[in-house]
């Protein structure tokens, strides 16, 4: 199977398309639908449009997007992001684009579609048939994000008028899973089984899988997550760290959305945030959390408030390797320099002379005060010209596995296959370490349900899935009205802190430990009890901010729209 990546579309491709609403109802540019749409070509420049990064605004906003609303993300300035503040409102640009902007690609495709429609007998027949099936795979994701940000919500499936606009009103959520489900189902009959960088058959149980999880239908999760492994259209790369690189080309992705400066030069990103210090990085450093550390497993399978091999003056030591696949371990290498906040000097790569640690608060008072960087989907040209353009992850197989084990042990119905499934990602990481993974066996609802949570947490940090995994757990009320800490340079200076990295404490004191539950959520209070670290910025998740809130502008020019709850 081909990997499907998706990629960024023509620069006419956007000024061939109308938009409805705020729910967008403007037309972009022109031409318009009266005058474009007349033939194959047109309507695949339209559709190929819809695969831009700049449509899937809920995916690629940001490099990071939704990681920066969740516990798995620490920066030292203040929180920039609304969402960690508790602070979104109705009439909030940030919540108004992503509503304008996802209900402009739903229209966008439902005006391809009709116009399917009427060239359906035309001599471009198979063309026609097969763009249709991509409009139709496209609009049930879109419409999935809708459902699971705002829940009930207006739906629609022809382009509508100004007046239709504001005379909308929601749609029980549980019938827009239905046409979301059904215009999968046609999608299907539609796409062929390749289709280079597009939409194809392969790809639509394993969507189709994910919105059901996301909506609680387990059954439809696991019946269509299972289709997907049984087809073997996709499977899983034997190198975590190959699979989550910048320009993987892995087997095991389903979907990503491509960034690249020759279609688009705004779709790269400024990397000097998220580097560190001695490679030109900025001060207010953003990535790891203490709690995406602490929350990875011990090889013996334990959390690290229960393991004996757990470390605290080494906590990369004795880890699942994912946890230093993903953050930057102390004494490694890493983009040109030894990395170790303890030292005062590091070794230069590239001249083999050790130099002037910047990145420790020994030598610079500016040095990040999580200690922590970033390291998965992290590259040489992240320090170079200080731009990006990783690709926007998606989806990929190691999620359909974990879905089809988290539906089959919610549903009850816990068999070999859902071991294996579980085993089978977390025996991927160990691969090429010599150490064998600690198994899941146990066939305990409860139990099993704590193993998919860490599971899912140390397998798609970084990849805008832990905030869609703590809304749907309804665990956000707890983990995000924690705040961010800082560590010992948050508290002591110069000689001090000279002493405290000397004797061993410098990350992590051992006067005491996290306290890590079965959700995989790290209390670090029990340290902050200690003195030996510090709160740095306050987090708040009221309740009603598991649903968006409905734009000002269409409650109001809409009177049959009601608001969400507390909004």
């Amino acid at each position: 199977m081909i990997k499907k990546i998706i990629y960024g579309a023509i620069a006419c491709c956007a000024l061939c398309m109308g938009a409805c609403a705020q729910i967008d109802i403007e037309p972009l540019s022109q031409p318009t639908k009266e005058t474009w749409y007349k033939n194959a070509q047109e309507i695949r420049m339209s559709t190929d449009a819809l695969y831009s990064y700049k449509q899937w605004i809920l995916e690629s906003k940001n490099p990071f997007n939704f990681d920066t609303w969740t516990d798995d993300w620490f920066q030292n300035a203040a929180i920039s992001d609304p969402g960690p503040t508790g602070n979104i409102a109705s009439d909030l640009t940030l919540i108004v684009n992503y509503w304008k902007t996802t209900y402009g690609a739903i229209n966008n495709a439902n005006i391809i579609i009709e116009n399917c429609a009427r060239l359906a007998d035309s001599a471009e027949a198979t063309e026609i048939s097969r763009l249709e099936g991509e409009a139709r795979f496209l609009r049930a994701t879109f419409y999935s994000y809708i459902l699971f940000f705002w829940g009930d919500c207006p739906y629609y499936t022809n382009d509508i008028t100004i007046s239709e606009a504001k005379a909308m009103s929601r749609t029980p959520k549980e019938k827009v899973l239905q046409n979301i489900y059904q215009d999968y189902d046609e999608a299907y009959k539609l796409l062929p089984d390749k289709n280079v960088g597009k939409a194809c058959k392969s790809m639509v149980a394993p969507f189709k899988a994910r919105v059901a999880l996301w909506m609680g239908d387990y059954k439809t999760a696991a019946d269509e997550a299972w289709k997907c492994i049984e087809s073997k259209a996709y499977s899983l790369d034997k190198s975590f760290a190959d699979v989550t690189s910048p320009d993987s080309n892995s087997e095991e992705w389903i979907m990503t959305l491509k960034r690249s400066a020759s279609l688009d030069n705004s779709s790269r990103f400024p990397t000097t945030n998220y580097v560190p210090r001695i490679v030109s990085g900025y001060t207010g450093n953003r990535g790891p959390s203490w709690e995406l550390l602490l929350s990875f497993l011990c090889t013996d399978g334990l959390p690290v408030d229960k393991s004996p091999l757990y470390d605290p003056h080494n906590p990369f030591k004795n880890r699942d390797p994912r946890c230093a696949e993903t953050i930057v371990p102390f004494g490694e290498i890493f983009l040109g320099f030894e990395y170790d906040p303890g030292k005062e000097k590091v070794l230069n790569v590239a001249t083999g002379k050790k130099v002037k640690n910047s990145s420790s608060p020994l030598v610079d008072n500016g040095a990040p005060t999580s200690a922590l960087h970033l390291k998965k989907g992290v590259d040489e040209t992240w320090a170079d010209d200080k731009y990006a353009e990783n690709q926007v992850p998606v989806l990929r197989f190691a999620d359909v596995l974990l879905t089809y084990a988290e539906a089959k042990i919610e549903l009850g119905e816990i068999n070999d296959s859902v071991l294996k499934a579980i085993n089978d990602v977390r025996s991927r990481a160990y691969n090429g370490t010599g150490i064998n993974a600690p198994k899941v066996e146990t066939r305990d609802q409860a139990e099993l349900r704590s193993q998919i949570r860490f599971e899912r947490r140390m397998e798609f940090a970084f990849e805008n899935k832990r905030y869609f995994d703590i809304i749907r757990w309804r665990l956000a009320e707890t983990c995000m009205n924690r705040p961010m800490y800082q560590c010992l340079q948050g508290v002591v200076k110069g000689s001090d802190l000279s002493k405290q990295i000397a004797s061993g404490d410098f990350f992590f004191t051992n006067k005491a430990l996290p306290v890590v539950d079965k959700n995989a959520l790290v209390d670090i209070k029990p340290l902050l009890e200690t003195g030996t670290i510090r709160q740095h910025i306050a987090r708040s998740f009221p309740k009603r901010q598991y649903l968006f809130p409905i734009p000002v502008y269409d409650i109001m020019t809409a009177p049959g729209m009601k608001q969400n709850e507390g909004y």
